[in-house]
């Protein structure tokens, strides 16, 4: 057991330890999620900790769940018949494959770890699972040429371990096209891949099937250090991101055939609900609330009002007299309808580098930023300029 006293409750950006995680898994089950991360105390001390939270704001530690002499590379679960699965991989000894052990807890609390691996000398490396057409799938990092490790089971304790291949059409170079800690989901009746390589995680849609797994062109690429994804209902995944110490959610909708990212809705209320009180600055139509963890920038714009310029490190939002363009290092562009009457727009910094945008209570992409300094101008009441755009 952990000689560590973690704290009770800790808010998505200040988990402790979260920015040195060997690997996270998250598992939502009866309303909460179950965030489960690695972390190394020392040369011959490993261990899994666990943290809850109905929201995926504020976090409530919940204990540590297993431990081992050996290194714990990366941990993965899933929710059934009223328990969580966690399956871990150990690297016991060099030059050979690894060791994939499974804990299971009936009460969310009280995890009993299976003594022997449930997979030996496996070759599967930042894990993930997901349920297909009956079987229950556990993925890994592409190691070799265009085959994926992969392992399937019928009764999650047994499990049979094979290659899986891969093809690219329109596959953005990441990583000379490596996939690395894999996560599959479906939505609006597709499949997709969340890929995390080395300098940004990708979402595109896929194929899967005992052909093997077609990956076409990015549909959405972010900054973030990796990412896994969760289902929440049918149809319905949030997708957890992690930069550096910061780990936020990411929910994923359908409108049409088109599938949408933004902050997740529950997490927002929250941070709105924490700081709302907490007016710091005012000035032009701008107000500032402020935290100990966060900002929250508010700003009216007027029927009237016409052009105005939101400059935010490198993210840029025009809203002009019918529409509101929103530009990312004047590579990408969004354009959303103006609505009708007085704007009211949110900023909301979740860290030093991410920026979530809100216009009339509808909430856009999640934004990184590059920048501290908060830039509005306006085309009757000139610039104003907030400075100290930090946590």
């Amino acid at each position: 057991m952990s000689k560590i006293n973690y704290p009770v409750k800790a808010y998505f950006n200040e988990l402790p330890e979260f920015y040195s995680a060997l690997s996270y898994s998250v598992v939502y089950k009866d309303g909460r999620f179950h965030l489960f991360y690695a972390v190394k105390r020392s040369i011959i001390s490993f261990e899994i900790i666990h943290f809850a939270s109905e929201t995926a704001f504020e976090w409530e530690f919940m204990g540590v769940v297993a431990t081992s002499r050996f290194p714990i590379e990366s941990c993965t679960g899933y929710a059934k018949n009223g328990k969580i699965y966690l399956l871990y991989s150990v690297k016991a000894l060099p030059f050979i494959g690894s060791e994939i052990y499974l804990t299971v807890t009936k009460d969310d609390e009280n995890f009993t770890v299976f003594p022997s691996p449930i997979i030996k000398n496996s070759k599967l490396t930042d894990l993930k699972t997901f349920y297909y057409q009956g079987l229950r799938y556990l993925v890994g990092t592409e190691i070799k040429g265009d085959l994926m490790p992969i392992a399937y089971s019928t009764n999650d304790t047994e499990w049979v371990e094979s290659a899986l291949s891969v093809e690219r059409e329109g596959w953005i170079n990441i990583l000379n096209g490596l996939i690395v800690a894999p996560s599959i989901f479906g939505a609006i009746g597709k499949t997709y891949l969340l890929n995390s390589a080395c300098n940004g995680v990708v979402v595109s849609e896929c194929n899967f099937d005992e052909a093997g797994l077609k990956v076409y062109e990015a549909l959405r690429e972010s900054e973030a250090d990796v990412a896994k994804s969760v289902m929440i209902g049918e149809g319905r995944p949030v997708i957890f991101e992690k930069s550096g110490e910061v780990l936020y959610p990411v929910e994923v909708f359908g409108k049409g055939d088109t599938l949408g990212f933004r902050f997740y809705r529950e997490a927002l209320r929250t941070a709105k609900a924490v700081i709302e009180e907490q007016v710091v600055f005012e000035q032009g139509g701008l107000k500032s609330y402020a935290s100990p963890i966060l900002t929250y920038h508010r700003l009216s714009v007027p029927e009237q009002e016409g052009k105005v310029q939101i400059t935010v490190g490198n993210q840029s939002v025009l809203i002009d007299e019918g529409a509101i363009f929103i530009a990312y290092d004047d590579i990408s562009e969004v354009t959303i309808e103006r609505p009708e009457g007085e704007l009211d727009i949110g900023l909301l910094q979740v860290s030093r580098d991410l920026l979530i945008l809100e216009i009339n209570d509808n909430v856009y992409p999640v934004y990184h930023i590059g920048g501290e300094t908060l830039t509005i101008a306006c085309a009757e009441n000139g610039t104003l300029e907030y400075a100290g755009f930090t946590l």
